[in-house]
C-alpha cells in the first residue's frame, strides 16, 4: 500500500501563474493513517464559480481512481452537514455516513459529519 500525501490542484486557463483566485479545484489524498482508518480526502474543494459543471465529479472520480491503485480498500473524508451537492456526490460514488456530531469551528457550531468508502 503506498503511504503519503499526494494533490492535485488545477489552474484555470487564461490565468497567468501565480495571480490570486486561479486553482479552480483542489484535493488532496493524506494516506499517512491508511492501515488504520483508511486514505483520507482533505481540501475538496471547487471554486463556487464552477460549481455544477461535473468538475467535482471528475476530481472526486481521479482522487477514488489514485486511491485504488495505490492499494486502499478504505478512503474517508470529514464534511460539514446542509453541504447537499457535495453529499449527493459522496454517496453517488459509494461513501456512506458513518458518523456525526456537533462541534464549534470558526465561531458557529457545524455538524461535522464523516463519510467511508469501502471497496
Amino acid at each position: 500500500m503506498q503511504t503519503g500525501v499526494a494533490a492535485s490542484a488545477i489552474r484555470i486557463e487564461g490565468c497567468r501563474p501565480g495571480a490570486v483566485g486561479t486553482v479552480a479545484r483542489m484535493v488532496a489524498i493524506d494516506s499517512h493513517a491508511a492501515a488504520g482508518e483508511g486514505a483520507r480526502l482533505r481540501f475538496f474543494l471547487v471554486d463556487e464559480a464552477r460549481q455544477g459543471r461535473g468538475i467535482g465529479q471528475r476530481l472526486l472520480d481521479q482522487a477514488l481512481e489514485f486511491c485504488g491503485r495505490a492499494g486502499h480498500e478504505r478512503v474517508f473524508l470529514w464534511t460539514f452537514a446542509g453541504l447537499d451537492a457535495a453529499r449527493a456526490l459522496y454517496e453517488s460514488r459509494g461513501f456512506r455516513l458513518l458518523e456525526e456530531h456537533s462541534d464549534t469551528q470558526w465561531g458557529a457550531t457545524v455538524r461535522e459529519q464523516k463519510f467511508v468508502r469501502e471497496r
